[in-house]
């Protein structure tokens, strides 16, 4: 279901730039005629928040909680720009968002596969603010013999941000439900980049 929801989601968002491309009859033919901008987008992003999914006690007395929203993530995807509407920038990735413990005995960390589709708005060259939706998945807490495996079910919440030059901050609401039904909130508030390479002319 889960992952019809998302399949639905990603033709409704790709396809529709080109439906209002189609029934565009008033824009002139030259405007028309030019290519659609297609580029290779790369990001990487550093988020904070969200509730404590684990907490690690440390032998000298010091703890530290893994957040459901914290996380280092990398990403590879599109970047789609249409001649009719080119005020709008439409991007969509896949990567993989990681956090781990100061623990120096055990590889302790929380990985989850984000998928992202947003529509961003060029108030400038430069700027852009965004919306869209990000969908995690495959979301596993690992405690490596420290503490106990537990997975998380798919889980799938709105996203804003605004950029300059690449850089930009970002929101995201989210909520986690683990294999036994306790629900956690994975919010999350942070700071990234992305960059484009331009793949036609």
């Amino acid at each position: 279901m889960f992952i019809r929801k998302l399949f639905i989601a990603s033709a409704i968002f790709f396809l529709l730039p080109s439906n209002l491309i189609a029934q565009s009859s008033g824009i002139e033919k030259e405007i028309i005629s030019k290519p659609s901008s297609v580029r290779f987008l790369i990001g990487a992003a550093l988020e904070f928040g969200g509730e404590s999914v684990a907490k690690i006690q440390f032998e000298d007395g010091d703890d530290q909680d893994v957040n459901a929203g914290q996380g280092g993530s990398i990403g590879i995807g599109v970047e789609a720009q249409f001649p009719s509407i080119d005020f709008l920038m439409f991007q969509g990735t896949l990567g993989i968002k990681y956090v781990t413990t100061q623990a120096d005995n055990a590889h302790i960390r929380l990985t989850r596969f984000p998928i992202e589709l947003t529509a961003n708005w060029l108030i400038t060259d430069e700027i852009k603010i965004g919306a869209g939706i990000s969908a995690h998945t495959n979301i596993n807490f690992k405690g490596d013999g420290v503490g106990p495996d537990v997975s998380f079910d798919n889980a799938i919440g709105p996203l804003i941000e605004a950029s300059y030059a690449g850089l930009g901050l970002r929101f995201t609401s989210m909520t986690y439900t683990d294999e036994f039904g306790f629900d956690y909130d994975a919010n999350a508030i942070g700071v990234f980049y992305k960059g484009a390479i331009i793949l036609n002319k």
